[in-house]
């Protein structure tokens, strides 16, 4: 039995838009997919890829070898050695951070600043540098 308050609708056609055509039923179900706020948020976060982690302390002995590096390089500028540098960037305000891979020439020391910059102006901070390789020096560090 039907309810007497519809009872009129309930024979009545189906309503068809003389305005719109009829949507089709892939356009109808899209409505219903789930909605990201976000556009390409979950692609960034992929992309980017980087593990956080807290700046890792060196040794008296690793920040002098960094030092006499740097020196070296100083020195010899006019070699322009190639370098590889793996340096600390903060990323978040409770210390946490990741560590980037750098490679290229120096050009100069700021010693106020106490940054290396490089050929490609990359300006580096020495207290961030974890680690500074010379393929010249290298070699005669590791025989």
């Amino acid at each position: 039995m039907i309810d007497s308050k519809y009872e009129k609708i309930i024979s009545l056609p189906h309503h068809e838009s003389k305005n719109h055509k009829k949507m089709s039923l892939l356009d109808r179900a899209s409505q219903f997919a789930p909605f990201a706020a976000l556009t390409g948020y979950e692609e960034s976060i992929e992309e980017k890829g980087i593990y956080y982690e807290r700046k890792k302390e060196l040794n008296n002995e690793e920040k002098e070898l960094i030092s006499n590096k740097i020196n070296y390089l100083l020195n010899h500028l006019k070699d322009r050695n190639e370098i590889k540098i793996i340096y600390f960037v903060l990323e978040k305000d409770d210390s946490l951070g990741h560590y980037n891979l750098e490679k290229g020439v120096l050009k100069k020391y700021d010693q106020q600043k106490k940054v290396i910059i490089l050929e490609n102006r990359k300006q580096i901070k020495i207290s961030d540098i974890y680690e500074l390789k010379i393929d010249c020096l290298d070699d005669f560090y590791n025989d």
